[in-house]
């Protein structure tokens, strides 16, 4: 441990269940659910895939893969994914459900010093950065309860609440000033205070953390006529992570200590000063919502508008689809400020939706995909 830290007390707060708990239950659910069928009820076996992710500074593979290539203008980034696995009986269904969301939210100047530094680029000697740096992360995977049913004719509601088992965690901000003072070489004072699972800033080594927590959703689909729909979906409407034993620092990080590489560009052991420990904390989940308004223009033929709201942006998308004899239909959706385009296809039973803003999908800023399957017996 650095000597200029502090070690604050460690919290004890018991054991957390392990998610073995929540597979016996699962599979507990479905053996009731397969009983049903074995006395004719209807039931149905569904998987959904939901996935959406946007880097607006570098490529969505490049933001993970150490910020190589050229730097386009933004400096934010957001992933969400839902994977879930279950069964239905009735209005009722009962599914495994698996998460791994990202929200960054930065400075344009911090954006550009990192990628400078990370490709090794020339800095401008006297240019100044204001750093501000905001990231919010969760991993949790658990089960997901949900109910559906139709308060009045043309309107369709769904209740889901979600108990959850989390693995990962980051959340926490970090701001200050950085100046180069060469062509490879920078100083900076940073202040910074954040929760982590793994500390990728300073590499403190720390035990995982356990969190286990609740989230509640609900989804409307409204047929207000003949041809003017509205579908709306807000996930995480309330729902929070309890953490324990999270590792946590508070500290201000100095560039005192400085080495250079063969090459010339300046390496780092940060000076820092501060409080390091582990305890008991709460975890906001950020709500997210959807909407989508169609407009059916004749039998076969539907266009609308969407939106995507979350806690980084805002995306709005057009899109059209066409109804062809039997089961077969084609979609389209655009977004048009990102210039990402997508394409669908759905038969009955099952669906797939791909979007991006370019065809090579490794240089992609924007990617969505969603998939279905559901099988009624």
């Amino acid at each position: 441990m650095n000597p200029c830290f502090t070690e604050a007390p460690r919290v004890s707060l018991g054991s957390v269940r392990r998610p073995h708990f929540f597979i016996r239950v699962f599979c507990t659910a479905t053996a009731v659910l397969a009983a049903a069928v074995a006395v004719a009820a209807p039931a149905e076996y569904y998987l959904r895939v939901e996935s959406f992710s946007h880097a607006e500074p570098v490529s969505v593979y490049s933001y993970v893969t150490g910020w190589k290539g050229p730097l386009r203008s933004g400096s934010d980034a957001v992933t969400h994914n839902w994977i879930e696995s279950g069964a239905c009986y009735d209005r009722v269904c009962l599914g495994l459900l698996h998460r791994l969301d990202y929200e960054v939210k930065a400075s344009r100047d911090t954006a550009a010093l990192y990628h400078s530094v990370r490709n090794r680029q020339t800095l401008n000697p006297g240019q100044t950065y204001d750093l501000d740096l905001q990231i919010w992360h969760q991993s949790s995977r658990g089960l997901r309860l949900s109910y559906r049913n139709e308060p009045r004719a043309g309107l369709s509601l769904e209740y889901g609440i979600s108990f959850l088992d989390a693995q990962r965690l980051t959340d926490g901000r970090l701001a200050g000033r950085a100046t180069a003072s060469g062509p490879g070489d920078y100083d900076y004072d940073v202040q910074v205070g954040y929760f982590y699972s793994e500390d990728a800033l300073f590499e403190r080594s720390a035990a995982l953390p356990k969190g286990k927590g609740l989230s509640i959703d609900l989804s409307a689909d409204w047929h207000i006529n003949d041809r003017l729909s509205v579908h709306a979906q807000v996930r995480d409407l309330y729902g929070y992570l309890k953490w324990d034993r999270a590792p946590f620092t508070t500290a201000t990080a100095t560039s005192d200590t400085k080495s250079f590489g063969a090459d010339g560009y300046v390496n780092y052991n940060p000076t820092i000063s501060g409080v390091e420990g582990s305890g008991d904390y709460q975890q906001r989940l950020h709500p997210r919502a959807l909407l989508r308004v169609d407009w059916q223009g004749s039998r076969n033929n539907t266009i609308g508008l969407g939106l995507r709201l979350t806690e980084v942006k805002t995306y709005a998308s057009l899109h059209a689809e066409r109804q062809y004899p039997g089961c077969m239909a084609l979609s389209i959706e655009i977004m048009p400020i990102q210039r990402a385009l997508g394409l669908g296809v759905s038969c009955g039973f099952a669906s797939f939706s791909l979007m991006s803003d370019t065809f090579r999908l490794r240089d992609a800023h924007l990617l969505q995909m969603n998939a279905a399957l559901a099988y009624r017996f």
